[in-house]
């Protein structure tokens, strides 16, 4: 191999998922029931959380501040150093898509920007190049425990949602 020339290769980052409004709820349950002290509540405990976790859950805010840090990091390292095309597998959970959705974005803008400038340079009559990413979402990737909450499975994402 040539000097000046990269090697092909494979990256491999996992990624699990940001902070869920889950996470908020047990937080909010704690400090509501007095978690961790003697007069813990632990009815009331149960049934705060039973009322408001989510099969499915959103990200909390502090999820939506993760999901732009990773942005932030991944995608100049996904756009300069990842072997291309870019795989992105993610799983049909909604805090999946929602966590690596900003890396999403900003992986299309440089990719959108790149792709014009070479198509611009492509000589008539060449095809120009492939696509740089490609994002899968993939049903086999889930919790193990599934969608749901204790033994009632909950509602997820239709097909046309995950493909926005």
């Amino acid at each position: 191999m040539s000097e000046g020339r990269s090697k092909p290769s494979i990256s491999v980052r996992f990624v699990r998922h940001a902070e869920s409004q889950n996470n908020q709820v047990y937080r909010d349950a704690r400090r509501v029931y007095r978690g961790g002290t003697p007069e813990f509540d632990l009815e009331g405990w149960t049934n705060y959380v039973n009322e408001r976790r989510r099969a499915d859950p959103d990200l909390s805010e502090t999820g939506r501040l993760q999901t732009q840090k990773l942005a932030s990091y991944l995608a100049p390292h996904l756009h300069n150093q990842a072997s291309h095309p870019v795989r992105i597998i993610v799983s049909p959970m909604l805090r999946t898509l929602q966590t690596i959705a900003p890396t999403l974005e900003a992986l299309k803008l440089r990719h959108t920007q790149e792709a014009s400038i070479l198509s611009s340079s492509t000589p008539p009559g060449e095809a120009p190049p492939p696509p740089r990413l490609r994002a899968i979402i993939h049903g086999f990737y889930h919790e193990s425990e599934g969608c749901h909450i204790r033994d009632t499975p909950g509602k997820s994402l239709g097909s046309n949602r995950m493909s926005e």
